[in-house]
């Protein structure tokens, strides 16, 4: 039927056996009338007025649907044909791909000429599909190529159509590399046919571009962990000093409480003791003293901490950056201003020009500390945003409004600061552009307007910070705004405030393309919402921090000196004459006995009535004979030699326990003392996290714990574990245990559950709406929550990081994750990835790990990062991980390369930063022939001499090598270096031998040995009887001068020439980078436990080995063969050295012309 105006399908009822209709340009906006039409085989509904899609359910034999150039809308009622291979939609008004997942016989699908902003993973089911043509839609990033790469039968895409037009993606860089890369299957491209020369281009392309940006990430990583490292042994070395000036205080304060206690306990104490009062006041000074060096370590740590989280923030920043690049294409370019870019200096004045302190007046004092106002700011970086696709669009959107109003007069540069709702929505503004107002409102947050005070912009921000720590400050005075250029049109003001903006929606104002309203009187106090997002182009991030005056000074810390100097030397000194007299009876007290306690109480006496005990100082190994103090109180035994607790059973009264500074490995023990209220185990050897449970059991009314200073306490899920544990704590670790810190610690868990996946997972699937965009993540968790059972399945990616979980566990469901990230946890074993056999990027960097394992089922890992861990041996990856590509071991304690073996597919390998020794390590990575980046920097084999020029022969593959480009220079630099040098290695790889021990032949034959180096310069070949050196390119054989057993030497067909056969090999030596090769060569062989040779060589020492050198060369030669060189005189061979056991010499095929230089 075809221009018949037809206003309705009707009449076929009776054409049962119909296979084919074709309905084109009438006025039918429905479908219908099709139920008796079951034998339909192709139908054509074009060029009408169709705006639904129904009426088919009974069409089951469909095969081919031909709808385009109608209104339809959404995609939907099509799950009955399942028999359907050709789908067009094109020329519509369709803006979501969904509803499609029955269709799993679909080849052919044409959506071209819609409203289509993303696919997604809408298609995943359709595996037959092997035309999909998207031209003139939306689509504006790569982020839906991936996921058509996973259609295995894919062949021809079209983004591009002469006939249709094009998508904000084809005017992108790099996009047809990018597409070609990521869909290898393709066989055709918006209509060009690829050809393998076209695949291999992009594939070389991507892969460059791919290495360049992870080695630009691991050299920016490896450099923050050589900053964090130093920062770290700084801090250690400030709290050891600090921690042993309280070790001196408190065993101190401990020896004068002993002394004021015995005197209590004495009778007519004021005539046998004058100093007392000394005593009693320097006790009080010293306990001052400790809590302000304790507070001080709390003060560091906590400085530290900051500091680190900071510098990690900003890799993390630089990462994602990095990986936004890549993914973009090189489209969406975050770069780092300096002060001296031109952009720098205005943007820094923008802001500074936008802050009016006045604004900061009304601030909430809960929300910065006591007596501290925000006086002005400090703009500490810049960034300067480059998206071609949202520049491209906004450049697009302004020629059209050229004509309505002067483009000078409404292009404003407004900032935009972080919404409280939303936290990172600025940095998804930088990559994806702004969202739209029903986008906001399904993720149930407010709408990002745009500002020209720097007050409006952060102030929301600032008003919904919660205190975060106990430190003394409270709310987050660094943050940062986004400068925005914007076309602001016609413009209405408001009388309502932000929260009604949900309703601003562009037919709200007709006629107008934004509203503003004021904060206050200023005229620059103003706020916009613009109803087209297209018209915002983020150009710059602005990082600052407020400034802050403080009118009260924090507690003042003295100094290491004043501290000794005015509570430890003449306080202490004053009275070790009391001290030394009342003290001698303890002296040397190593067991525990009832007459012993009944000594140090006093003979007068009885143990029944005691509640205090101190016996510090002693060497008291064992707890015992308490059992006589029924009613004690107060236990205090630091500095002994105690490791068990024991001895205390049943001890109820017992309210105070001091076993600080002992050897005690457990915390065990405590039964029968449920009144325990303080407990001091600080400085001992507690490492099991376990241990916290028996306190829970053991000590319900526990108020001050000390356990500094113990292994326990570098376990990063130590600090909220214990305040979960023991939630009736007042004193943690000399510091008070404040509400905000134990709100955070029961807020946190360090236990891997399903609601702590589910809040930080990336899902699979992306559930469509009516309004045509893409569900939020709460809706998505709404959806989730229904159905427990099936979420596993949609999970693409799991982050979880920092948050101190210790064990990984509950993945069985999340068959189909293909990343998963546990930096910064407390993870000591790999264990429950069983089940996820799809995972494809597995990050455990920063954790507790002490072994590679757990691995044997993850074969499509191809991203392993373990980097700073306690890893001491590469083992089992292979064969469990056949295609893994890049491994990072980074900051580990890795010996040796062996345990590479096997992973031919890797391509980057980083092991910077481990204790790797022996340069001929790196030939356990000869066989990778794929290898291309290879970091060992930070190692000690770094330090030897031709480092970097022995890897770079050794390894001819490598094209980065310690985050250096290798260039053919350098690569040639190697090869003549190395080239023909008789090495260990070589020797191992020739004789199949690890030592060389007893060996008698060596065969060298045609070798194309160049240099014999230093190689026999060891006790390893004193049993070296013959040697074939024959057929090679040796020049010089005068390291072979001290083997002392050998009696054969063939060297025909050389390079020798008229030399001495021998020299002194270390008096007369004038290489001195060969003196350092042949040292440092000796000391490896102390290294490796191996005997040494005579000559001692130690740094300027080389008297010793010249007179070592002064023995006669060759000392057991008997015959040597030296045939078909280029000798033309004996004389200068010098034989007459060796002529005492020389028998045979043969000099065939010279050119020596006179038989002189020989003395028999």
């Amino acid at each position: 039927m075809f221009l018949y105006n037809f206003p309705r399908i009707c009449g076929l009822r009776m054409f049962t056996c119909l296979s084919s209709l074709s309905v084109v340009q009438q006025s039918i906006n429905t479908l219908e009338g099709l139920v008796d039409c079951i034998h339909l085989n192709s139908l054509w509904v074009i060029e009408c007025k169709i705006y639904r899609i129904q009426g088919l359910n009974k069409c089951t034999k469909l095969e081919q649907l031909f709808l385009y150039s109608n209104r339809i809308q959404r995609v939907e009622n099509l799950e009955s044909l399942t028999a359907l291979r050709v789908l067009w939609l094109c020329d519509n008004e369709i803006t979501v791909v969904d509803n499609l997942q029955a269709l799993f016989n679909l080849e052919e699908l044409n959506l071209a000429r819609n409203a289509i902003t993303h696919v997604g993973d809408s298609l995943l089911a359709n595996t037959c599909l092997t035309s999909i043509n998207l031209s003139d839609n939306l689509i504006a990033n790569f982020n839906d190529v991936a996921t058509l790469a996973k259609l295995p039968k894919l062949e021809d895409l079209y983004y591009s159509d002469p006939h249709w037009g094009d998508n904000p993606i084809n005017c992108l860089g790099n996009y047809q590399t990018y597409v070609i890369f990521m869909v290898p299957a393709l066989k055709s491209l918006d209509s060009i046919p690829l050809s393998k020369e076209m695949k291999s281009r992009a594939a070389s392309t991507y892969r460059e571009k791919e290495l360049y940006y992870n080695v630009k990430t691991q050299t920016f990583y490896r450099n923050v962990n050589d900053v964090l490292k130093v920062g770290s042994e700084g801090r250690e070395s400030l709290i050891n000093i600090i921690e042993h000036m309280i070790g001196v205080l408190l065993r101190q304060s401990k020896e004068t409480e002993k002394v004021l206690q015995r005197c209590r306990h004495t009778s007519n104490t004021s005539s046998y003791f004058p100093g007392v009062d000394l005593l009693t006041e320097m006790h009080f000074r010293l306990t001052n003293a400790i809590n302000r060096l304790v507070r001080k370590v709390g003060v560091i740590r906590t400085q530290y901490n900051r500091c680190r989280s900071k510098v990690c923030a900003e890799y993390d920043s630089h990462a994602k950056r990095t990986k936004v690049e890549l993914a973009s294409g090189g489209n969406v370019r975050i770069e780092v201003c300096t002060p001296t870019d031109s952009w720098y200096a205005p943007c820094a004045d923008f802001v500074y020009s936008r802050f009016f302190v006045e604004d900061y007046s009304n601030v909430p004092v809960d929300i910065l500390p006591t007596d501290v106002y925000i006086s002005g700011i400090q703009v500490n970086g810049v960034l300067r945003v480059h998206n071609r696709y949202l520049r491209n669009r906004f450049e697009l959107r302004l020629p059209p409004l050229q004509d309505k109003v002067d483009l000078d007069d409404t292009l404003e540069y407004v900032m935009i600061g972080e919404c409280p709702e939303l936290p990172g929505e600025l940095h998804n503004c930088m990559e994806h552009g702004f969202r739209s107002p029903i986008e906001h409102t399904l993720e149930r947050a407010g709408l990002l307007t745009l500002c020209d005070s720097l007050s409006l912009a952060d102030l929301p921000r600032l008003l919904a910070v919660k205190p975060t720590s106990c430190s003394g400050t409270s709310g987050d005075l660094q943050s940062e705004v986004l400068i925005a250029k914007v076309y602001l049109g016609r413009q209405i003001r408001l009388s309502g405030v932000r929260q009604n903006l949900l309703n601003s929606l562009p037919g709200a104002y007709p006629g107008y393309d934004s509203v503003y309203w004021c904060q206050s009187k200023r005229n620059n106090n103003r706020a916009w919402y613009i109803f087209d997002q297209s018209l915002i182009l983020p150009e710059f991030l602005v990082k600052f921090e407020y400034k802050s005056s403080i009118l009260q000074a924090p507690l003042h810390c003295d100094t290491r000196d004043n501290l000794l100097s005015q509570w430890v030397f003449p306080r202490t000194l004053n009275a070790t004459g009391i001290l030394h007299k009342l003290d001698t009876s303890n002296s040397g007290m190593i067991n525990m006995t009832e007459s012993v306690i009944l000594t140090y109480l006093g003979a007068r006496r009885s143990s029944v009535n005691v509640t205090h005990i101190n016996l510090s100082s002693n060497r008291i190994q064992k707890i015992e004979g308490l059992h006589t103090c029924p009613f004690l109180e107060a236990l205090v035994m630091p500095f002994n030699e105690l490791s068990k607790i024991e001895g205390i059973d049943n001890l109820k009264h017992l309210r105070l326990l001091d076993l600080g500074h002992n050897l005690i490995k457990r915390i065990d023990g405590l039964n029968g003392i449920p009144n325990l209220k303080v407990l001091e185990l600080n400085n001992n050897l507690l490492f099991r996290l376990e241990d916290l449970n028996t306190l829970r059991k053991c000590t319900p009314r526990l108020d001050t714990l000390n356990l500094r200073c113990n292994a326990i306490c570098e376990n990063k899920a130590y600090n909220g574990l214990v305040l979960r544990r023991l939630r009736a704590l007042h004193h943690l670790d000399g510091l008070p245990v404040m509400d905000i810190d134990l709100l955070s610690a029961l807020k946190s868990t360090s236990v891997l559950t399903p609601l702590l996946i589910l809040q930080n997972a990336k899902f699979h699937h992306r559930v469509a709406s009516k309004t045509g965009s893409w569900c939020s993540r709460s809706a998505v968790l709404d959806a989730v929550r229904k159905d427990m059972k099936d979420w596993g399945g949609e999970v693409q990616e799991v982050v979880l990081e920092h948050q101190c979980l210790r064990r990984i566990q509950n993945l069985e469901q999340l068959t189909s994750m293909r990343r998963a990230s546990f930096r910064d946890n407390a993870i000591s074993c790999i264990e429950g990835l069983r089940h996820c056999t799809a995972l494809e990027e597995l990050s455990l960097e920063e954790n507790d790990i002490t072994t590679i394992d757990g691995l044997q089922y993850l074969f499509s890992l191809k991203v392993l990062n373990l980097s700073n861990n306690r890893i001491s041996q590469i083992e089992n990856l292979s064969p469990y991980v056949p295609q893994l590509t890049q491994l990072s071991l980074e900051g580990n304690a890795i010996t040796n390369l062996r345990g590479l073996s096997g992973l031919n597919s890797i391509i980057e390998l980083y092991l910077s930063n481990n204790m790797i020794e022996e340069l001929r390590e790196v030939q356990q990575l000869r066989h990778l022939q794929k290898l291309v980046v290879l970091d060992l920097g930070g190692n000690p084999v770094s330090e030897e001499l031709d480092y970097r020029c022995y890897v770079v022969y050794n390894l001819p593959h490598i094209k980065v090598f310690d985050g250096i480009v290798v260039d053919p220079a350098e690569r040639s630099v190697a090869k003549d270096r190395y080239a023909g040098m008789l090495t260990r290695d070589v020797l191992e790889h020739k004789s199949g031998r690890q030592n060389f021990y007893g060996l008698h032949h060596l065969d060298l034959f045609n070798m194309r040995i160049r240099n014999i180096g230093s190689t026999f310069i060891t006790s390893e070949f004193d049993c070296l009887r013959e040697i074939n050196l024959d057929s090679n390119q040796v020049e010089d054989i005068c390291m072979l001068a001290e083997l002392p057993n050998l009696t054969v030497l063939r060297l025909k067909r050389n390079r020798l020439e008229d030399r001495p056969l021998w020299s002194t090999l270390f008096k007369n030596r004038t290489s001195q980078g060969l003196q350092t090769e042949i040292s440092n060569h000796l000391r490896k062989q102390v290294v490796l436990g191996l005997p040494r040779c005579d000559a001692s060589v130690s740094k300027g020492d080389f008297i010793q080995l010249s007179e070592v050198s002064m023995r006669r060369p060759f000392p057991s030669l008997n015959t040597i063969y030296l045939g078909s060189n280029s000798i033309k005189s004996l004389l200068y061979l010098r034989l007459d050295v060796i002529s005492l056991t020389l028998r045979e010499l043969f000099i065939e095929d010279n050119a020596i012309s006179r038989l002189h230089g020989i003395n028999v």
